[in-house]
């Protein structure tokens, strides 16, 4: 696997639906802690690492915690996350970026490395298991909660944030699927990986009932019950 990129996770404490719930409890550590685990456990190191939140002072403890496990932690625009990934590619000295997001705790590693795989493979410049559609809806091809998009670096930069609308900057790749080919990776292309979306049992925190099964899934693997 190609070594120059970094995994840049969108995190922030300003959920309306479920506010706080990057640092929420899950397993021994928190939600964001789960994830950053997870990713570190299945072979990427702590430099490929970074979190990507919001400059908003609740974010504060989130800054704080992320920097106390020992990953890098960098802060921009509550809202405008286009711009706050845009800052994140300035302090990095990397080609490639792999866009996660901290409420998909779950997501296979695996299903990851595939992506980034597929992506230096084809010579692509965005990559993405899913598209967003001209009327601003999404095609996933897996299982929400295991969403990955892969761009590059420069591609990123080429952006004209002021001529974005809010949907653009708060989705980051909607502004980069309409400017870029992009490298759809679906089911039928992981199969051939030995990845069948169909057994990707992955949970997307939203909600407290999201959560709840998040904490149930945690008890159940430690108890070496199937999830």
């Amino acid at each position: 696997m190609n070594q120059n990129f970094t995994i840049i996770i969108q995190a922030r404490m300003g959920s309306t639906r479920l506010p706080g719930k990057s640092m929420l409890p899950l397993g021994k550590t928190t939600v964001i802690g789960y994830l950053l685990n997870n990713l570190e456990l299945s072979g990427f190191d702590r430099s490929q690492l970074c979190v990507a939140t919001s400059d908003h002072q609740e974010n504060i403890p989130l800054v704080q915690h992320v920097n106390e496990l020992g990953y890098r932690c960098i802060v921009g625009p509550e809202h405008d996350v286009l711009t706050r990934y845009q800052i994140a590619a300035r302090e990095i000295d990397v080609r490639t970026i792999v866009r996660l997001t901290g409420d998909n705790p779950f997501i296979d590693p695996l299903l990851v490395k595939t992506c980034i795989d597929i992506h230096f493979s084809a010579g692509s410049i965005l990559t993405s298991t899913r598209r967003v559609n001209p009327d601003r809806s999404i095609t996933r091809f897996v299982p929400k909660g295991s969403s990955v998009d892969i761009f590059e670096k420069k591609a990123l930069m080429g952006i004209d944030v002021d001529s974005c609308n809010d949907f653009d900057r708060e989705h980051v790749i909607p502004a980069l699927f309409r400017q870029y080919q992009v490298e759809i990776v679906g089911a039928d292309e992981l199969l051939l990986y030995g990845i069948d979306v169909n057994q990707i049992k992955a949970i997307s925190i939203d909600t407290q009932d999201d959560y709840k099964k998040a904490c149930e899934r945690v008890n159940d693997e430690k108890n070496g019950r199937a999830s």
